[in-house]
């Protein structure tokens, strides 16, 4: 993959320091066909594990990738990385490997890997680093540990499924300037498709929806403080949402399945511990967890941490409850142990 000259980078041969570090986003849709089978099992075997995605014929899905790169803004050109090139990444790393294939017959390492998006994330993330090291080195502009640099990248199967990855995730993690960037990536001698990519962790993230009303009150306070204080949420009758809870877990994907959690018992324990009790309920008044509770956004998230965590197998860690409440609110809570700073994981 040979970089294009860039005329502005070599009359600018070093990067100064004063320069500003911005995060840009570039997305791209590719679709692709695949089936989860483990050799070694029978029929049954696999279908008691996969259900319908274990038919070798293979189903598909429109992927959706979104990269994160963070590098110095150009003094002659006002962006990190053109777009334009960013593009023509995605293109080559990820789209003409990917795109209009079955991932388990055409595309290594899948031939013996489960085509996961636990498992491609990180393909993905190899893929893109290559290039951009390739890049990186054939640009004076970029010098080595200073060059642009892949921070991020989320994949997702559909809207209500997607993971997170970068290779190495930090316990708490927030670029604010280019000391705050791991600069040490993981040196790219290898192609991706002969990368160990089962012992990355990642972060896998499920989406669940529901309907509830509530009411806003402090119970101290009478209900013309409490309508001055909530306004029309606090109404005696209460109001409703259509609440999206996005459950985040972190851990490796299991070598035989390439799976974090089976997907199915992990849809069942959210639906019998939070789903279930809050869909189509009052939650002030129906739900057992939230008694007590003036039921805020940011209450609800905490109370349903506090609900859920407990019920997880233990090979796996709650990382982020997400909580959707309206097109304009959302909160976020990454458990008691993240009280002050802000993980690593982007808002939404």
């Amino acid at each position: 993959m040979t970089a294009l000259p860039d005329p502005i980078a070599e009359r600018s041969p070093e990067v100064p320091q004063s320069l500003p570090w911005v995060s840009i986003t570039r997305e791209m849709t590719f679709p692709a066909a695949h089936h989860f089978w483990v050799k070694d099992w029978s029929e049954q075997e696999n279908w008691e594990a996969f259900g319908k995605t274990s038919n070798r014929q293979g189903h598909g899905h429109n992927y959706r990738i979104a990269v994160t790169l963070h590098g110095p803004v150009h003094p002659a050109t006002g962006m990190v990385m053109n777009l334009t090139e960013v593009k023509k990444h995605l293109q080559t790393a990820i789209f003409n490997p990917l795109a209009f294939q079955h991932l388990n017959t055409q595309v290594k390492p899948f031939d013996h890997l489960q085509p996961t998006l636990e498992n491609l994330a990180p393909f993905c993330w190899a893929q893109l680093q290559q290039a951009l090291a390739v890049q990186a080195k054939s640009n004076p502009w970029q010098p080595d540990k200073a060059a642009c640099r892949l921070i991020h990248l989320r994949l997702y199967e559909d809207w209500d499924m997607f993971v997170d990855y970068r290779n190495v995730l930090p316990s708490a993690y927030c670029p604010a300037d280019p000391s705050d960037v791991p600069h040490e990536i993981v040196p790219m001698t290898e192609s991706a498709a002969t990368l160990p990519l089962v012992s990355t962790e990642v972060l896998f993230s499920r989406a669940y929806d529901f309907c509830a009303s509530h009411r806003l009150e402090n119970p101290a306070l009478t209900d013309a403080e409490n309508q001055a204080l909530f306004g029309k949420c606090a109404y005696p009758n209460g109001h409703g949402h259509n609440y999206t809870l996005t459950v985040t877990l972190q851990g490796a994907p299991d070598p035989l399945t390439g799976m974090l959690i089976d997907m199915l018992e992990l849809d069942t324990i959210v639906a019998q511990v939070l789903i279930d009790p809050m869909d189509h309920r009052h939650l002030n008044m129906d739900v057992p967890f939230l008694q007590g509770v003036n039921p805020t956004a940011e209450n609800i998230v905490v109370a349903c941490w506090n609900a859920l965590d407990p019920h997880l197998p233990r090979h796996t860690k709650l990382y982020r409850l997400h909580l959707q409440e309206t097109r304009n609110n959302a909160v976020a809570y990454y458990g008691p142990h993240h009280q002050q700073g802000l993980p690593w994981m982007p808002p939404v």
